[in-house]
């Protein structure tokens, strides 16, 4: 397929709609930033639990893509380092030129956040924002963190994979 080859008529979405980039609803034309944005959408996902948007369906999820900055993981999820969070903010940024330029990026800043946050979440004093109907488990902090960071890493590794082969082929 040549570069000006289209794979869909004009108007059609093509992909999930709850990975889908503002610019790829809006004008079709997704580049990589548009990759980063789905990027961070699921490691967002995997760390908290839950889809940012995930009580949506629809038509409307494409309005919350183009016009709703997911809230700061570190806000759902206390587990979920501040710095990290952050990380997870930039990627989602409705401009595309704002977010992390490479997933390659993109990774390196998510190693360094979760070298960098010390704070105890525990200590926080934040609202849990997700309701369970189980009681509470304790899990060390430590714990918590240890499993953060080589989840964080595989899910990002697997997709920068599945993104090269996607291009590939």
């Amino acid at each position: 397929l040549g570069a000006k080859t289209r794979l869909t008529q004009p108007g059609m979405l093509v992909g999930t709609p709850m990975y889908m980039a503002p610019e790829q609803i809006l004008t079709d034309d997704a580049g990589p930033a548009a990759d980063i944005y789905a990027l961070a959408l699921m490691t967002w996902e995997l760390l908290v639990g839950v889809h940012p948007f995930e009580d949506t369906k629809g038509v409307l999820v494409i309005s919350r893509q183009i016009g709703e900055v997911p809230l700061e993981a570190s806000l759902k999820n206390p587990a979920v380092p501040e710095p990290v969070a952050r990380v997870l903010g930039r990627s989602l940024q409705k401009d595309p030129a704002a977010r992390h330029p490479t997933a390659t990026a993109f990774y390196e800043d998510l190693i360094t956040a979760f070298g960098t946050d010390r704070t105890d979440a525990s200590q926080r004093n934040l609202p849990k924002t997700v309701e369970d109907p189980r009681p509470p488990v304790h899990v060390p902090e430590s714990a918590q963190r240890s499993l953060l960071l080589p989840v964080a890493v595989g899910v990002v590794l697997l997709v920068i994979i599945g993104l090269l082969a996607w291009r590939i082929f």
